[in-house]
């Protein structure tokens, strides 16, 4: 039971960047301390834009599969829990997505949600709106679908740098209109 309790503490020391980079390289239980470590604080971020419990947890969970998925894409230069938050509101922006249908908006619908995430997803809707249609495509296959610079510039006959520097110039285009 010492050496269990030993081998956990020796976890509980390191920070969170290491954390990941042990996990990267095959350490579960870097992982579980990184999970038990941040996971409440990363559920009350997904809860304070949802509103919705059930939802916010599957948020949580999706975002912790992400983790896993993309572990070797994270980089040891950038701090780990702004990696993680920036996976967890993509999980975001993509649940609200998923439950919108941008050609046709029933009012309705959206007056009988009666929770603070229905604010984030008529924000959403009015962003996505207001780029033409190809702005429009290149974020959703972007953070949506999730394709990469290299899938969505093949798709679209384009250079990959180009491609970048277009989605770069649409997202400042989105935070000027937020």
């Amino acid at each position: 039971m010492a050496g269990k309790a030993q081998k956990h503490m020796k976890w509980e020391k390191l920070s969170n960047e290491e954390l990941l980079q042990s996990y990267a390289h095959g350490s579960f239980p870097a992982f579980d301390t990184f999970f038990r470590r941040n996971s409440q604080a990363v559920f009350l971020f997904i809860m304070s834009r949802s509103g919705d419990q059930r939802e916010a947890e599957d948020i949580l969970q999706e975002t912790f599969i992400r983790i896993h998925k993309y572990i070797h894409r994270y980089d040891t230069k950038r701090s780990a829990l702004n990696w993680v938050f920036a996976i967890a509101r993509n999980q975001i922006l993509t649940q609200i997505a998923k439950r919108t249908d941008y050609t046709e908006l029933d009012e309705s619908i959206i007056e009988s949600k009666r929770t603070s995430g229905i604010e984030a997803r008529n924000e959403l809707i009015s962003i996505l709106s207001g780029l033409d249609e190809n702005e429009r495509n290149l974020i959703l296959d972007r953070f949506l679908k999730e394709e990469s610079y290299e899938e969505m510039s093949t798709k679209r006959n384009l250079t990959t740098a180009n491609t970048r520097q277009k989605v770069s110039r649409i997202l400042k285009k989105i935070r000027t209109m937020a």
